[in-house]
């Protein structure tokens, strides 16, 4: 009796290795799909590259500059794009020593970046009409940027306020609305 239950064990045992050993090689011989990239993937990493400035200047309480226009590139501001989600990122712009922080979210080959209001801790200064002001906030809107082959491109807004220095013009304030045009290339 022992002699047969060892010998129904051992066929047990053996058939039911047998049929793990059988999946176990048709598992491997089906190819397994690969995880496809994130659209939001493309887009992280760091990036050189500069930010046309265009708009006019409004001096406040009197027009003395009024409706002038001002043009500006800022060049050498690395950027870097890291994964929030998959479909969110954070952008920060080096502009100096302050890192620029916007979130923005991703569709395909474009980022639109949410409305972001910086109010510096340290002054920027800013000459105009041979007058010095320092910056004291600036409020981005309406930035988009699209992506190609490593190249990022696009437009926004951004309003700048600034205090003046030391004025020969009775200025207590300017008000500078910009077109942003952003030029960036992956590195």
């Amino acid at each position: 009796m022992k002699r047969y239950l060892f010998i129904v064990i051992a066929v047990v045992l053996g058939v039911t290795l047998a049929f793990v050993s059988c999946k176990k090689k048709s598992d491997e011989s089906t190819p397994q799909p690969q995880p496809q990239p994130q659209p939001v993937d493309i887009w992280l990493g760091s990036y050189e590259g500069s930010i046309n400035v265009n708009g006019t200047i409004i001096s406040e309480p009197w027009g003395l500059i009024l409706d002038t226009t001002f043009s500006k590139t800022l060049e050498n501001l690395p950027m870097t794009i890291k994964k929030l989600t998959s479909q969110r990122v954070i952008v920060t712009i080096n502009y100096g020593v302050l890192p620029i922080i916007f979130n923005a979210n991703i569709d395909g080959n474009t980022a639109t970046f949410e409305k972001y209001e910086l109010i510096p801790s340290i002054d920027f200064p800013v000459t105009i009409a041979d007058n010095s002001f320092n910056i004291k906030g600036v409020e981005f809107s309406n930035i988009v940027l699209n992506y190609n082959d490593g190249v990022i491109t696009g437009s926004g807004n951004a309003i700048v306020t600034a205090e003046p220095v030391e004025s020969t013009l009775l200025i207590n304030k300017i008000t500078l609305n910009l077109a942003l045009t952003p030029n960036y290339t992956k590195k």
